[in-house]
C-alpha cells in the first residue's frame, strides 16, 4: 500500500521528500493520519488537496484502510552538520 502511494506521488511530478510509514494515531480520534512530505513552496493548495485526495481513495480505502486521513505537508530534509562528531583514528 506505502509503495503504491509512493509510485503515485513520484508520478505527480512534484518533489516528494517522505511518506511516512508509520500511521499515527491521534488521542481525541480513532482516524490514523498518513502524512506525505513535500519540498517547500513547490505544490499548490488545490493539487496538494486532489492527490491526497486520490491517495486515500483509490489507494488506502481500496487497500482496507478507509479511516486513514492523507495530509500533504511541507517537509525539508537537510543534514545541518551539527552534533557529536566521531573521534578520529590517530
Amino acid at each position: 500500500m506505502l509503495t503504491d502511494a509512493w509510485a503515485y506521488l513520484e508520478g505527480v511530478g512534484k518533489t516528494f521528500t517522505t511518506v511516512m510509514a508509520l500511521v499515527l494515531r491521534q488521542r481525541w480520534s480513532e482516524n490514523g493520519i498518513l502524512p506525505a512530505g513535500v519540498e517547500p513552496e513547490t505544490i499548490k493548495f488545490k493539487v496538494a488537496k486532489s492527490v491526497g485526495e486520490h491517495v486515500k481513495i483509490k489507494i488506502l480505502t481500496k487497500a482496507g484502510f478507509d479511516d486513514i486521513e492523507v495530509a500533504i505537508w511541507e517537509f525539508a530534509m537537510s543534514f545541518s552538520g551539527a552534533g557529536p562528531k566521531l573521534p578520529s583514528r590517530a
